[in-house]
């Protein structure tokens, strides 16, 4: 998870654009892309362990992999937009409903976007 400004090269943000990076490379052909789930593609690639990421004072990724950040929020909370959708993403998948209980292990990035989450959709317990 990274987040900088565009120096170069984007078809359609100018340069010093604040923005962020949505990480996964799938191929776009196989089955699970086909069927809309890229997310587990055959050949699934992530920026920063199969290519270079963001611990690189320069990084050059895929255009449509680039994400503007809104105007006002800095570029640390920038970087936090892709483990937070993680935690939304986990939260809608578990049937959660207010109202519920609910546990999560680990308290890591993806642990703590997961319970703030789950209590910005009302749990309390």
């Amino acid at each position: 998870e990274f987040s900088g400004t565009i120096v170069a090269g984007h078809p359609t943000l100018a340069k010093g654009t604040p923005v962020t990076v949505y990480p996964l490379l799938s191929c776009g052909h196989c089955q699970p892309c086909r069927n809309g789930y890229a997310h587990v593609c055959d050949t699934l690639k992530l920026i920063g362990i199969d290519c270079d990421g963001g611990m690189a004072e320069y990084v050059k990724v895929p255009a449509d992999k680039v994400v503007e950040i809104p105007a006002g929020l800095s570029l640390k909370l920038g970087a936090f937009i892709e483990p937070v959708a993680v935690g939304v993403h986990a939260v809608g998948r578990s049937g959660y409903k207010p109202g519920d209980s609910a546990v999560v292990y680990g308290a890591g990035p993806i642990g703590l976007a997961t319970i703030e989450s789950l209590k910005a959709m009302g749990a309390n317990k």
